[in-house]
């Protein structure tokens, strides 16, 4: 119903911007809960849509065998698993925006990759992931506590640097 309305608007006034309010008449009538899903991807759709077009190409999965929101690949496809408990506990919709972001980036990052992850202990893999990633999201789409290089102070950590930079300065400091 949701692309059929919005094919129809789109044809019928060919000019019209697609804005917020917007937003508002299709969520009514759609009646979207505050938390789901589906309302933040059509949010990344109409705001972020590199995002939207990426993230059609993930097999989504509600479990709460995690705890937070991790990406995984499964016979050649990318897995979104995603916490229905944390994704409600996130404050706003800026938030589980970025929550979204975050996992697409890792993909486009190319943070699957097995062989650099076989070579690095998980847990400083996964915080160097975290710190290259968190710094392409807006810090109001960052949930409080959020991985940052100002959360290292000690470690002086350069911003806008490769994984590989994060994994050796991690490394160095918790051999």
């Amino acid at each position: 119903i949701l692309v059929s309305t919005l094919k129809t608007l789109m044809v019928v006034y060919p000019l019209m911007k697609l804005e917020i309010n917007w937003l508002n008449f299709i969520t009514t009538k759609l009646k979207l809960s505050k938390n789901s899903i589906d309302k933040i991807l059509f949010l990344i759709l109409l705001k972020e849509p590199f995002y939207a077009h990426i993230f059609q190409l993930f097999t989504r999965q509600i479990t709460d065998t995690i705890p937070t929101a991790a990406v995984a690949l499964k016979n050649g496809r990318v897995i979104l698993l995603l916490n229905p408990s944390f994704f409600d506990s996130l404050n706003n919709d800026n938030e589980r925006m970025g929550l979204i972001k975050h996992e697409i980036l890792h993909v486009i990052l190319g943070h699957l990759n097995r062989v650099v992850r076989k070579e690095t202990d998980a847990t400083i893999y996964n915080i160097a992931a975290d710190l290259v990633v968190n710094q392409l999201i807006p810090p109001q789409q960052l949930p409080d506590g959020a991985l940052l290089i100002t959360s290292f102070p000690k470690l002086k950590l350069a911003s806008n640097k490769n994984i590989n930079y994060y994994i050796q300065k991690l490394e160095t400091t918790f051999e």
